[in-house]
């Protein structure tokens, strides 16, 4: 069966991303700009919602995105498309409450560093809140409402109904968008299907069983799943999301296209302390190279240990030997390593006045107590995890995290810069074991690209140093796991790492990485001869024509003020001779002598609301065909 990705891969790429209307983009955080793979994500929805699905119920797709590709960003942009569309309900659920608490602030937070929409959102020039509701019984019909839950409480609520919470009845009256991230969790059902009889599968209670339930109690109810890794081995997952995968986006895609940091594996004969001393290093070494080249970075270390007991020791273990550290450890690590980036490090603090005594009163307040942090279990990380999902916080101090398996799902970070692996290495054969893959997916997490930009004209997301290697500032592009020596274990966890993308095998093609990849914006001289069509220009032979000439002043100024496009420095990147938002108004160059209607209704102008509505939608309209071209 051909998947439905493959299907609607016979459209280009630029078809996707020009179905993303402006009003999508500028009710999003304008500090997180659209990819170009989230636009032709995106696109691909109001695709298949506006053709595809005419005649389909129960839309229900999957999102299958990398690690730190900005699914929660997709999310976002949805569900701004499907409220313009008439729905207001949208329920999303996850498997573990940390990640429901880091997206709560992602979605409702306005003042959360990572919130994923513009501060007033607008539509029709008509404000819309977003509300935070635990269901969705007596909420304002103009709202935006958002309900966050875990995949058991959803489950247990639909199954034994509580007051002042879901229950079926509510999914079969109201349409909801049911967003799932993580969805691999709610695949239980799917997997045991085959092994069970027919009675069996109809009234087996599990998680998935509740989704599909509801989903199916409205035939405009809609399921959105998002998740990195989903178990296409399975033949009975390939033959579930056959029809549902609208968009494949690898973890080799996204290191290819430069989203990602290059991994290193530092493989030593160090004990623990003196391997999290190399650690230190680097990582000071990183700041100092950041700071000497006007960069702001706060490059973090992750301590990974297999048990709660071996990281509380070492943590203990940690602040000892840091308080007493000597000048003779730092040279024993110098003499011992072979690693040529620690090399490098020793060097650079020798030539800029970095006495070994100085590096040593650095470290100690650098990673002091109050700047590490330990996590060792989910409830532990309940009450930690805005402090560990927002270390690029210019408030947040954290410079070292001490933790075990807990976090390699829902953390969302992007200054990790090294991984120390405590727990001994694995010296098996070969193969793909789930501990490996375990590892490499963590890894993948810490991959995820911190943006900094070297010139005014870099991409800030993308890598720009692929081929300048010799730079000192390649360090700040650079992932680095820290790890045993133990050739074995290197093999494998090498091949888990090319297995899930974040590592390039031997005969893969080098792909030139550009400097800046943000679309170019096309500049013009006049509006006239721009991508607008001359259909909606003034002509003579109609006096009746309505144009922006025959509009008070006062109304397109208004109408102009609600859409972010129309900010002066904006229009100034597409017309440079333009000198002021007057001209732009009344000059027929631009705005004036463009038809808002081909004909001028009677009391037309008498009716400032309708007035205003047709300015907003031709303003719209126009904005959408520079944006797109």
């Amino acid at each position: 069966m051909k998947r439905l990705d493959q299907e609607l891969s016979i459209k280009n790429n630029d078809f996707f991303e020009n179905k993303v209307s402006a009003f999508i983009s500028t009710n999003l955080n304008p500090k997180l700009p659209l990819r170009p793979y989230q636009l032709e994500a995106i696109g691909r929805f109001i695709y298949y919602f506006e053709t595809k699905s005419i005649d389909k119920k129960h839309i229900k797709l999957l999102f299958h995105m990398a690690t730190g590709s900005g699914k929660t960003l997709i999310m976002a942009a949805l569900i701004l498309f499907l409220y313009q569309k008439g729905y207001r309900n949208f329920l999303f659920f996850v498997n573990n409450t940390n990640i429901i608490n880091k997206t709560i602030d992602n979605f409702i937070n306005k003042d959360y560093g990572k919130y994923l929409f513009s501060k007033k959102i607008e539509l029709s020039g008509t404000e819309v809140f977003i509300k935070k509701v635990s269901h969705f019984l007596s909420t304002h019909t103009d709202d935006l409402n958002i309900s966050f839950t875990t995949i058991h409480s959803l489950h247990n609520n639909i199954n034994s109904p509580k007051e002042n919470s879901f229950s079926f009845g509510d999914f079969k009256s109201e349409k909801t968008v049911f967003i799932s991230d993580e969805a691999h969790h709610i695949n239980a059902e799917t997997k045991k299907r085959k092994s069970l009889s027919k009675q069996e599968n109809e009234y087996l209670e599990t998680w998935e069983h509740s989704v599909n339930k509801i989903v199916n109690a409205n035939p405009l109810n809609m399921l959105l799943e998002f998740t990195a890794t989903i178990d296409f081995s399975h033949t009975a997952i390939q033959e579930k999301y056959a029809s549902r995968i609208l968009f494949d986006y690898s973890l080799k895609k996204f290191r290819q296209a430069g989203y990602s940091k290059e991994v290193k594996v530092l493989m030593t004969n160090l004990e623990h302390f003196d391997r999290a001393l190399q650690a230190l290093v680097l990582s000071q070494y990183r700041k100092k190279i950041a700071k000497k080249n006007h960069l702001k970075i706060k490059p973090v270390i992750l301590f990974k240990s297999k048990t709660i007991k071996e990281s509380q020791s070492f943590f203990s273990i940690f602040l000892a030997y840091l308080r007493e550290l000597k000048i003779a450890d730092l040279e024993r690590i110098k003499s011992i390593s072979k690693a040529k980036i620690i090399q490098q490090a020793f060097s650079f603090f020798a030539k800029n006045d970095t006495s070994l005594q100085n590096l040593i009163k650095e470290l100690q307040l650098e990673f002091s107590e109050e700047k590490c942090i330990e996590i060792h279990s989910l409830s532990d990380s309940v009450d930690k995890q805005l402090i560990i999902n927002n270390l690029e916080a210019k408030t947040n101090l954290v410079r070292a995290v001490f933790a075990v398996d807990k976090l390699n799902e829902g953390w969302d970070v992007l200054n990790l810069f090294d991984i120390v692996r405590l727990g001994p290495s694995n010296d098996k054969p070969l193969v793909l074991k789930k501990t490996s893959m375990t590892e490499a997916q963590l890894i993948g997490r810490g991959a995820r690209y911190f943006p900094i930009q070297f010139s005014a004209t870099d991409d800030l997301f993308k890598r720009k140093l692929d081929n300048d290697l010799s730079n000192e500032l390649r360090v700040c592009e650079e992932l680095f796991y820290h790890c045993n020596y133990n050739p074995p274990y290197l093999k494998e966890l090498d091949t888990a790492l090319i297995f899930t993308g974040i590592k390039k095998a031997e005969n893969e093609k080098t792909q030139a990485i550009r400097p800046n990849l943000h679309r170019p914006f096309q500049s013009y001289a006049s509006l006239k001869k721009s991508v607008v069509p001359e259909t909606y220009f003034q002509t003579n032979s109609n006096i009746n024509n309505l144009t922006f000439q025959n509009i008070d002043y006062f109304v397109i100024s208004k109408a102009m003020r609600m859409l972010k496009f129309y900010e002066f420095s904006n229009l100034k990147e597409y017309f440079p001779k333009l000198h002021s938002k007057n001209q732009f108004i009344q000059n027929s160059d631009y705005l004036a002598d463009i038809l808002i209607l081909p004909s001028n209704p009677d009391n037309f102008l008498l009716d400032k609301e309708l007035e205003l509505k047709e300015t907003l939608k031709r303003l719209t309209e126009i904005a959408d065909l520079l944006r797109n071209n």
